[in-house]
């Protein structure tokens, strides 16, 4: 199996606000429909796209808070 074969994209579309992945090898499609995407299959190409609802909560999820600097960790009497 060529090597490009086996690189998968995951994106939100622009236009539709879809989650979608194309690309990837059998065992890609595999792990993708197991997470509960849908395989979308058309003429010329076979793509997955996640099913409507299953990204709105991705979309809320918040980033963790920023770590902090390791010198607010230190003994008190290395501290700056």
């Amino acid at each position: 199996m060529p090597l490009a074969d086996r690189f998968l994209t995951i994106r939100r579309d622009p236009h539709s606000e879809e989650v979608l992945a194309r690309g990837g090898d059998p065992e890609a499609h595999s792990i993708l429909q197991r997470a509960g995407f849908v395989a979308v299959v058309r003429l010329h190409e076979t793509y997955h796209r996640a099913p409507t609802g299953l990204a709105e909560p991705l979309r809320r999820m918040r980033l963790p808070a920023p770590a902090a600097h390791a010198s607010d960790h230190a003994a008190p009497g290395l501290r700056r």
